[in-house]
């Protein structure tokens, strides 16, 4: 069985300290290069940033996998369309 411990860190997009719409138009770009399938973490400190990642996956085809909140940042995982 896997060890999920074991698992190495997910490539992350920092984009804490953005504001709406720049936050989702850095996402977006970076996006492109992520591998088809593939998982990463987006680290956000916009507030409404839920919302606004949640229809931006679903208009682009991703998978918005988890979401915490930690010290008034957003750490949400994704995954990248296939």
């Amino acid at each position: 069985m896997d060890d999920p411990a074991a698992d190495p860190p997910l490539p992350e997009i920092d984009v804490r300290g953005q504001t709406c719409p720049g936050y989702l138009l850095s996402i977006h770009r970076h996006m492109a290069a992520v591998p088809a399938g593939a998982r990463v973490l987006l680290r956000i400190s916009y507030p409404p940033c839920i919302d606004d990642v949640r229809v931006w996956c679903a208009a682009n085809g991703h998978t918005l996998e988890s979401v915490r909140v930690e010290d008034g940042e957003w750490r949400i995982t994704v995954r990248r369309a296939p």
